[in-house]
Order: C-alpha cells, then sequence, then structure tokens
C-alpha cells in the first residue's frame, strides 16, 4: 500500500521536481521517474518505505529534510544518479531496518551517525565515491547481519 501511495504523491510533482509515470504493475521501482527528489517528501511522516530503486534519472543530493522520517524503515534509492555527501542527519532515522544506496555517485566521508542506527540490518553503499574509511560506530550497530 505505502509503495502506492509514494508513487502517486511522486507523481505530482510533475514539472517542479520529480515527474514521469509508473509502469502498469505495482513494483516500487523500476520505473521511469526522473529529476530531484522533492524535499517535500518529508511530510510524509508516516511513510515506512521508500523504494526508488533503478530509475536512472533520479538525480540529485539526498534531500537532508528525508533524515526527519523518524519512522521510515526502508530507504532504498540504489542505481540512480544521486551525487554529493550522505547527510549526516541520517543517523535521526532511529527506525531503518535497510539502507540501500548502491550504485550512485555519492562521495565524501561515510557519516558516523550511521552507527546511531541500531535497527539496521542492511546497508548497501556499494559502488559509489566514498573517501577515508569505515567509521568504527558502524562496528557498534549489533543488528547489521553479515
Amino acid at each position: 500500500m505505502y509503495e502506492v501511495v509514494l508513487l502517486l504523491y511522486v507523481e505530482t510533482f510533475d514539472g517542479d521536481n520529480v515527474n514521469g509515470q509508473v509502469d502498469g504493475d505495482s513494483n516500487k521501482h523500476h520505473n521511469k521517474l526522473e529529476g530531484v527528489l522533492p524535499s517535500s517528501l518529508s511530510q510524509l511522516t508516516k511513510l515506512r518505505v521508500l523504494d526508488l530503486s533503478i530509475n536512472k534519472n533520479i538525480t540529485g543530493r539526498i534531500p537532508e529534510e528525508l533524515c526527519n522520517l523518524t519512522k521510515l524503515e526502508v530507504l532504498k534509492l540504489a542505481r540512480n544518479y544521486h551525487y554529493g555527501s550522505l547527510p549526516p542527519a541520517i543517523g535521526n532515522l532511529s527506525s531503518l531496518t535497510n539502507l540501500n544506496l548502491g550504485t550512485n555517485t555519492l562521495g565524501g566521508a561515510i557519516p558516523s551517525e550511521l552507527g546511531h542506527l541500531q535497527n539496521l540490518k542492511e546497508l548497501d553503499l556499494t559502488i559509489n565515491n566514498f573517501s577515508g574509511t569505515i567509521p568504527p560506530s558502524i562496528y557498534n550497530t549489533s543488528s547489521l547481519v553479515s
């Protein structure tokens, strides 16, 4: 249910930020959406799943305002064209169990605040341009599965 509501909501940003069309099935990813993620997605305060993976035409920085979605359990923005650094406020997503930002062009240091995500089970940051070392705080996230 959340995925359909979200995609219909995203469709309302035609001309401003994200636009495109959703394929006829109920898949929550691999559509034809394009543009930047609007910061107003943060108004969806009850949102639990945000999966906009494999659109390839969604670009721009990940809005820091998304980090206010404290009920968010799954955030998948993989295989798009997101760039810039990962906002340190990502550590505010206390309900997050799955974070997949793989295959983008995100860069800079991996924020140590990821270690605050004590419910995180899956983390994918592969195929990006991150630099530096993995923050030691991530090793404190005991719920991560290997």
